[in-house]
């Protein structure tokens, strides 16, 4: 979110403002980047919830840039959110690049998300398409792969995929 400085991220954001397109999971501060989107469609409410790995982009105080996974406050946040929607969506940056598989930790970190509310916890980080699990009530996808990042001649840069997401009402 943070490769192209504090004024990309302003700029990107007030574009998709400007055509009424959402953002989640970036912010001025630490503060905005937590704050989840709530999306009211018919009689269900949606709450998405986005965090990333320490890495450049996370937002700092005084900094702008992405929402920080916290593994002490993160799994709090995602619990509140699912006390105020029928349907909690994540969106996790983490993982390793070009691996299809979640390493121990980040398995543990998606598998705790489900435990304290999440239906579906999707990693974007591992630039390939990875694997998936079920868990208890929740479904964790390990990579998407890419929608558009073709300056790289392999397989992992070139496929990716989109999901396509039903939620049920009553």
């Amino acid at each position: 979110i943070m490769d192209h400085g504090e004024l990309g991220l302003f700029q990107t954001r007030e574009q998709l403002s400007k055509f009424g397109i959402s953002s989640v999971g970036a912010g001025r501060n630490p503060e905005e980047a937590a704050t989840p989107l709530i999306i009211k469609k018919e009689n269900l409410r949606i709450g998405i919830y986005s965090c990333t790995e320490n890495e450049f982009s996370i937002a700092r105080h005084g900094k702008a840039g992405a929402n920080p996974f916290d593994p002490l406050e993160s799994p709090d946040h995602i619990n509140k959110l699912k006390n105020e929607c029928d349907y909690v969506i994540v969106l996790h940056h983490g993982g390793k690049e070009q691996y299809r598989y979640p390493s121990p930790e980040l398995q543990k970190v998606c598998r705790k998300m489900i435990s304290k509310g999440a239906d579906l916890v999707v990693c974007q980080h591992s630039h390939c398409i990875g694997s998936y699990e079920q868990f208890k009530n929740g479904t964790i996808i390990y990579g998407q792969g890419n929608f558009l990042f073709d300056r790289h001649d392999n397989e992992f840069y070139k496929t990716g995929l989109i999901l396509n997401v039903k939620f049920c009402t009553g």
